[in-house]
């Protein structure tokens, strides 16, 4: 876990790790270099963490399960940046500033306020002919087509790489899936499109 952790802290944070001094005096040698950067990000202006454990469990497509516990504190909100764990439902109210863009994210325990609340699920579900698949389902609460960037994080692999995401429609639960186990995805630049947009009638990076 501790590997997968620092992997996090660094694709979160956007740094890369220094490289540690050959020696160090005893006070500093059981410092873990990732619960500090996660400290240090948690701390940040516009970064939320959350303070309670995220269980992972994916299926591969060799048929072994992957099961891990990301412990906290694990950043959720940074920005205009979301991050969703496999197996997550996120509830995020937003603002919208004048050009359409959300603004003033922030996670909440409940869909309390939901025409102001996007619900983000990541899940790996079956299909008919028995192949599994992770389902991302965005619920859009806005009056208008909701569009946004992503990376993800593939199972077993410590590092994010850019992938299509789809527009959203106002006031429906809205599904994209993936081929293969996902561990993480960010999901950034939220906007709400003019009625004119042809961004809004296409996926893409």
């Amino acid at each position: 876990m501790k590997v997968r952790t620092t992997a996090l802290a660094l694709a979160l944070l956007g740094t890369a790790c220094a490289h540690a001094p050959a020696q160090k005096p005893p006070a500093e040698a059981s410092v873990d270099p990732a619960a500090q950067l996660l400290a240090q990000t948690c701390a940040q202006k516009g970064t939320q963490c959350l303070e309670t454990a995220i269980p992972v469990s994916l299926l591969r497509a060799d048929g072994s399960t992957y099961q891990d516990v990301i412990t906290p504190p694990t950043p959720i909100i940074q920005y205009d940046s979301v991050s969703l764990y496999a197996g997550q439902t996120l509830y995020i109210e937003a603002d919208v500033d004048q050009q359409g863009g959300l603004m003033n994210l922030r996670a909440v325990s409940a869909n309390t306020h939901p025409a102001a609340t996007l619900v983000l699920t990541l899940k790996q579900t079956a299909l008919d002919n028995g192949k599994r698949v992770m389902t991302l389902e965005v619920t859009n609460p806005f009056d208008r087509i909701l569009r946004y960037h992503g990376n993800l994080m593939p199972l077993d692999s410590d590092e994010t790489v850019k992938t299509v995401t789809c527009p959203a429609v106002p006031k429906l639960p809205n599904t994209q899936t993936f081929p293969n186990p996902v561990f993480m995805l960010q999901l950034t630049g939220f906007r709400l499109l003019a009625p004119e947009d042809p961004a809004g009638i296409y996926c893409a990076e």
